[in-house]
């Protein structure tokens, strides 16, 4: 592992800079054995070593909190006293805890919960607790684990990190997920008590605070989660929350009820082996780099371990996420304010909850999944839509085809993002499995790149880059499935007498309370209405009764009459005259013809091997390339059936896995059949 992860550490510290902390969200060790952590001290040598050599620099600052493998559980006799943690989540209303809680927060005593952790306590005052009381002010909790450490940097403000210990009830073997508890008085011992006795005024002496623990917020029982959000993460005073367990990296930001958004990262497993030995052992291996910014504004960087065709690993972009050079936002910053009012001409500021709405809609678009890769484990390979989108060509009507240059528009061929600067309403027709779906989320997930102030690697804007839009400000995209009219239709007693354009804005209404993002019915109304958006309708074809598909229509009727937005809707080749009488501008998605095979098949081994085009990848890679593209298009049955984009994507993940396709169109269908519908798990 040292030569696939040395390379990744010694490139991010050169590109980035030295770090000022490394912090370890726990599980240090696998079972809080004291060798065990003789191991890690050899781990964060060799990785320090990298760090000075790389970026020059002091050393960071090491910060870590314990996780459910740093500690000691224990055995036989020895765990009868520990059941009483199987209640823990009961509260006061459970005599035993009430004692407990007496004892661990009232009397500062811990002398029970001690012995778990006597391994890690021992590491973290050996290895780490002499240069945090040298180089920053730390408060030490009386309870194992817990600190509040406040760290001045030269050349950048004071920061305060807030530890916890989230682990020390899970004693023994099983899931806890939904049942561990962090009490309001736990966070306050970890916290220096305050000149007035009041431990929350540690709060005001810096404005930005790290919250660091093992698991995550929904591995809290109910009541643990209430004490959690009201008296622990209170979004004015923690400006993020740090944890793992999950051993996959991920991010959450949740606004409830109106208030300020709370933002998590999940760090991966550096290391993660999980099952070992059985049938079902997974590793997954990745770490994130990440950046503060005074104003409150988190960035990541965020890596994961892969395996080339050759067998070789290697820590690249996690997929998972999408790729920007100057990192993925996590947090937005607070922008300074302002001593005079901004100019009448200046371009208003995107609102906070757009803002919200864009990362959300480009964290669900930005990526194309690939499930059922042998080489994935258990998940799916995730790859950046844009590196693996091949564009789609579509074939208008002769007499609504506009005159244009070229020999594709002469033929009446034309790309589908050629379309949209031409139409304001366009209707896309295509075979179950054309694409229609794909071009909707990737055309929204430029556009939301655009809106949110992602910068396109290539200068300029991802919508004229990639959709052959040069308007002057970005339309927010608004992506809808035509099926999710269907329950605001039937709602019994629905306030509307007539089927109109506001049927949109109830199902956009319902969107923002499912996904507790509050934009009001006016912001979307001003911003279909003024051309501040663009409306993306997906699956019409989905509506199959004929009643209901007239009442959309009239939805749809309404809505080009009354809003000057572009509209765009999707759907498989059904009765669409009511649409083209409402001046929708039809387009008929073509199969890929040879061009796109190999384009399609080209990103396909690129994104495979983690390089930036198929002409970078050598050795392994390009005698991969040529089998796919032999087994693919030299046989003219397979060649026939990957016209179709779903079916292409089909045959690629069965090549992979069993290494070429089978012999026989039979045998192409059943292999194509058992990986669209994987046998069921025994009960």
């Amino acid at each position: 592992m040292q030569a696939e992860w040395e390379p990744s550490v010694r490139a991010m510290a050169e590109r980035l800079g030295p770090p000022d902390l490394l912090l370890i969200s726990g599980d240090l060790a696998n079972r809080g054995a004291p060798e065990e952590y003789e191991r890690v001290d050899r781990l964060l040598d060799t990785l320090l070593a990298w760090l000075r050599e790389a970026a020059g620099g002091p050393e960071p600052l090491v910060v870590a909190v314990p996780g459910n493998h740093d500690l000691r559980r224990p055995q036989g006799r020895e765990a009868f006293a520990y059941r009483i943690l199987d209640r823990y989540d009961q509260g006061a209303s459970d005599e035993d805890v009430r004692v407990l809680d007496e004892e661990l927060w009232d009397r500062g005593d811990a002398s029970f919960v001690a012995p778990l952790f006597s391994g890690y306590q021992d590491w973290f005052r050996r290895r780490l607790l002499l240069d945090l009381e040298r180089r920053a002010k730390i408060h030490l909790s009386h309870f194992p684990g817990d600190f509040c450490l406040e760290v001045e940097v030269d050349g950048a403000f004071p920061l305060r990190l807030v530890g916890l210990n989230s682990t020390w009830q899970q004693y023994k073997a099983g899931d806890f997920r939904g049942k561990l508890t962090i009490d309001r008085r736990q966070f306050h011992a970890a916290l220096p008590p305050g000149d007035d006795g009041n431990p929350l005024a540690v709060f005001k002496r810096h404005r930005r605070t790290l919250l660091m623990l093992h698991h995550p917020p929904d591995w809290l029982s109910p009541p643990g989660r209430r004490t959690f959000d009201e008296a622990i993460y209170a979004a004015d005073q923690v400006d993020l929350c740090l944890f793992g367990h999950m051993h996959e990296g991920r991010t959450l930001s949740v606004a409830v009820s109106g208030g300020a958004p709370r933002h998590y990262v999940q760090a991966p497993s550096l290391f993660g082996l999980e099952h070992y030995g059985t049938l079902q052992e997974n590793r997954l291996f990745g770490y994130a780099w990440g950046t503060l910014s005074a104003d409150g504004e988190v960035r990541i960087w965020p890596l994961a371990r892969i395996t080339h065709g050759d067998g070789r690993g290697a820590f690249v972009h996690d997929n998972r996420f999408p790729e920007h050079r100057t990192g993925v936002p996590i947090r937005l910053g607070s922008a300074p304010r302002r001593a005079t009012p901004k100019p009448r001409k200046a371009k208003p500021a995107l609102a906070a909850d757009l803002r919200t709405y864009l990362l959300d809609l480009i964290d669900r678009t930005d990526h194309i999944n690939i499930s059922g890769i042998a080489s994935a484990g258990k998940g799916a390979l995730r790859y950046p839509i844009e590196r693996l989108y091949t564009p789609l060509r579509s074939r208008v009507e002769p007499e609504r085809m506009e005159a244009r240059e070229g020999r594709l528009a002469a033929e009446g061929r034309v790309g589908l993002a050629d379309l949209l600067p031409r139409h304001r309403r366009l209707l896309l027709e295509g075979q179950p499995g054309a694409g229609k779906t794909t071009f909707l989320r990737f055309a929204a997930c430029m556009l939301a790149r655009d809106a949110f102030g992602v910068p396109s690697p290539e200068g300029g804007t991802w919508r004229r880059r990639f959709l052959g839009l040069t308007t002057e400000r970005p339309w927010i995209p608004i992506l809808l499935k035509v099926s999710d009219l269907l329950p605001v239709l039937n709602e019994a007693g629905v306030r509307l007498r007539h089927d109109d354009r506001r049927r949109l804005l109830d199902v956009l209404d319902q969107s923002c309370k499912e996904n507790e993002q509050r934009i009001d019915r006016e912001t979307w109304r001003g911003l279909l209405e003024g051309e501040g958006a663009i409306l993306l309708l997906d699956g019409l074809d989905e509506v199959a009764d004929e009643r209901l598909r007239s009442r959309v229509f009239e939805v749809f009727r309404d809505a080009c009459r009354k809003w000057a937005c572009p509209i765009v809707v999707a759907s498989r080749p059904i009765e669409t005259a009511a649409l083209r009488e409402m001046g929708f501008h039809p387009a008929t998605i073509e199969p890929f013809g040879d061009p796109e095979i190999r384009t399609f098949l080209d990103r396909w081994v690129a994104g495979l091997h983690a390089a930036e085009s198929v002409e970078s990848s050598r050795g392994e890679a390009g005698r991969y390339r040529a089998d796919l593209v032999a087994a693919i298009c030299g046989v003219p049955r397979v060649r026939r059936l990957a016209t179709n984009p779903v079916m292409l994507t089909c045959l690629c993940v069965v090549h992979w896995n069993e290494g070429h396709l089978p012999e026989g169109r039979s045998r192409v269908y059943r292999a194509v059949l058992k990986w669209l519908i994987p046998p069921a798990c025994p009960p």
